[in-house]
């Protein structure tokens, strides 16, 4: 499945303008998902802080959280910010009273992928479990705006 990021900050959040600046965004406190232990440990291990690196941005994390889905909350009534992928921006965006916008840098879509070695690829288990992700990726991607599946 592939969908896009998204920068969140708190609607009332003064220090970004209507266009941000990827400056200011970068001298914002940030809250970053630690995806793994080592990214809790170093918050710039996380993928999301991976693409602002490769995006030439070095923000100032102050908070980790262990999933994606609590970010919003730690955004919400203050001045940090987030880069998460866009359902969940989306679905936060009233209910946590956030700014939802596209970075104001270059960053790749998020996209999540099975892999398996080659010599699985007969196996009848590794077949039916593959046509299940496919077929739940599908129903999600049909559903959840902002999912898409590859071509």
């Amino acid at each position: 499945m592939r969908t896009e990021w998204r920068c969140i900050a708190g609607r009332d959040n003064t220090r970004i303008a209507e266009t941000p600046d990827p400056h200011v965004l970068a001298d914002l406190p940030w809250v970053v998902y630690a995806d793994r232990p080592s990214a809790a440990a170093d918050p710039g291990m996380s993928i999301a802080m991976r693409q602002l690196r490769l995006a030439g941005v070095a923000p100032r994390a102050v908070a980790t959280v262990p999933t994606f889905a609590a970010v919003p909350a730690f955004i919400a009534g203050t001045d940090r910010v987030a880069l998460v992928h866009r359902p969940l921006a989306e679905q936060t965006r009233q209910a946590h009273d956030l700014r939802v916008f596209a970075p104001p840098f270059p960053v790749s879509d998020v996209v999540q992928a099975f892999w398996w070695h080659p010599h699985r690829a007969h196996d009848r288990a590794h077949r039916w479990l593959r046509e299940m992700l496919r077929r739940a990726a599908a129903q999600v991607a049909a559903v959840v705006p902002g999912f898409s599946l590859p071509e």
